[in-house]
């Protein structure tokens, strides 16, 4: 499949910390910033402390001597500066040093007015139960991640269509209930083929009571992508997808307004701008 650039990322050298990389240093909430970290045998890299959340350097998937970091900044992050811990193995032990502020920026997110089936925002006893055990079955896939053992040679787009829905829009369903688009939607009119963006395990293949027919992929070092409102997936759980494979059709099961292909990706649980990711991802 074609792999689309949306936009250049400016790699920053941090000057508190030899060796040590970020993409930015201002980020708008719900999405990503790449740290990588150039270690030699007297210095290694722990991990960055955020508050009270830490987030652990990872060996790099392509260079050798190197580690990297993906640091997911949630949708409801307020926005402010954060002062970031960089945690350093060294000879002498192990030495905390705080780096410069990484600025939160609001984002200038859209506002959606949508009209689906009442039974979708007014839940019944029955869907209530259903779909708060939905939400915990969620939870617990993303706790649990493999390795990044599948040697990625970069993400592609699961549909080449348009988007007709980006990340972060505000939705507001039925005129009651408030959200937000924690994926970006492509354009599918009819059945269409919808494929894998990287190589990764089948973590999930399920209807569920929002997503309808869904399928999520562990590519490994907490990174998921999730494909929703499917028609139809042979999938098995437990087994291994290549990329640009068949993950499914694509359709309008679930909470919809009309057939299309809802496509998230997550970092540790925390649901990011997909795009943005993918092309963070696609120049490690």
């Amino acid at each position: 499949m074609r792999i689309w650039t949306f936009w250049a990322v400016i790699i920053c050298k941090l000057w508190a910390v030899e060796g040590l990389t970020l993409s930015s240093q201002e980020v708008v909430r719900g999405q990503t910033v790449l740290f990588t970290f150039s270690h030699d045998a007297q210095s290694y890299a722990l991990s960055l402390r955020m508050e009270s959340e830490a987030f652990y350097f990872l060996p790099h998937p392509y260079k050798k001597g190197h580690q990297y970091l993906l640091l997911p900044i949630g949708y409801d992050t307020k926005s402010q500066s954060k002062i970031l811990q960089f945690d350093l193995l060294t000879p002498a032990g192990i030495q905390t040093i705080s780096l410069p502020a990484l600025t939160i920026l609001q984002g200038n997110y859209k506002e959606e007015n949508l009209h689906v089936a009442p039974s979708k925002v007014t839940l019944s006893k029955k869907d209530q139960i259903r779909a708060l055990k939905e939400h915990e079955q969620l939870r617990a896939i993303y706790e649990v991640t493999a390795p990044n053992a599948f040697g990625n040679l970069g993400f592609g787009l699961p549909m080449e269509t348009p988007l007709t829905s980006s990340f972060g829009n505000a939705r507001l369903f039925n005129n009651t209930l408030t959200s937000y688009h924690s994926g970006v939607d492509f354009k599918a009119q009819r059945p269409m083929e919808v494929y894998a963006v990287a190589k990764g395990t089948v973590a999930l293949n399920a209807t569920l009571f929002y997503a309808g027919g869904s399928v999520i992929i562990d590519h490994g070092d907490g990174i998921f992508s999730s494909y929703s409102h499917l028609s139809h997936s042979h999938l098995v759980v437990g087994s291994i997808i290549e990329k640009d494979a068949l993950v499914g059709l694509s359709g309008q099961s679930g909470r919809v307004t009309g057939p299309h292909l809802h496509f998230g990706m997550s970092i540790l649980g925390v649901k990011v701008d997909p795009l943005q990711l993918i092309e963070l991802l696609n120049n490690l």
